[in-house]
């Protein structure tokens, strides 16, 4: 059968070394491609969107982009991201060295993405981090592209508020508090 194969890459714009970043070319030459990075917010470093450009796409574009599942509509260089909070995992998760004795159509039929959950290392925020206690909300960096791919092939959508609405949100919030101050209601946050 002829799967799709995306590998995770970075280079040099990633701190990477020539060394480095020529050991990859090599290791990944006639392979998909798919950046590593997860674009963060640069106040809060939360994760928030999907990495579709420029300098090549993310991990999770790439292999929805080569599966057929997805295709680009515009010129986007990221999509907000979408996670759902579930009390029960999204995805199975299993320890590589546990693979070889899981039955076959466990497997079947399924996209695998290969990574590490460590505890002190690629975890990162999700907008998910204000309401879940576990690990303060973050996310393994495999789990998060896992997130990103089914949403690119399952055609979910978010969007953003343009910064224009917000500004008749904040004049009406502004005029209650002011409001309430006035009157001297005793307001608890």
């Amino acid at each position: 059968a002829n799967l799709p194969v995306v590998v995770a890459f970075a280079d040099q714009a990633d701190n990477l070394t020539l060394s480095q970043t020529g050991y990859l070319d090599r290791y990944t030459e006639g392979l998909g491609r798919g950046r590593v990075n997860l674009p963060t917010d640069p106040d809060d470093g939360v994760v928030r969107w999907i990495l579709l450009g420029p300098n090549g796409p993310g991990l999770a574009a790439a292999l929805a982009k080569q599966t057929g599942l997805w295709t680009p509509s515009d010129e986007a260089e990221t999509l907000p991201l979408a996670l759902a909070r579930n009390e029960s995992p999204d995805f199975a998760a299993y320890p590589l060295h546990a693979v070889p004795l899981l039955p076959a159509s466990w497997l079947a039929g399924k996209f695998v993405f290969i990574g590490g959950n460590l505890p002190h290392s690629d975890l990162h925020r999700t907008p998910l981090a204000a309401i879940s206690p576990l690990r303060q909300g973050t996310m393994p960096g495999v789990m998060i592209h896992a997130h990103a791919f089914n949403q690119l092939i399952s055609n979910v959508r978010l969007r953003e508020t343009p910064p224009w609405a917000l500004v008749p949100v904040g004049f009406l919030l502004a005029l209650l508090t002011t409001s309430a101050l006035g009157l001297g209601l005793n307001l608890r946050i």
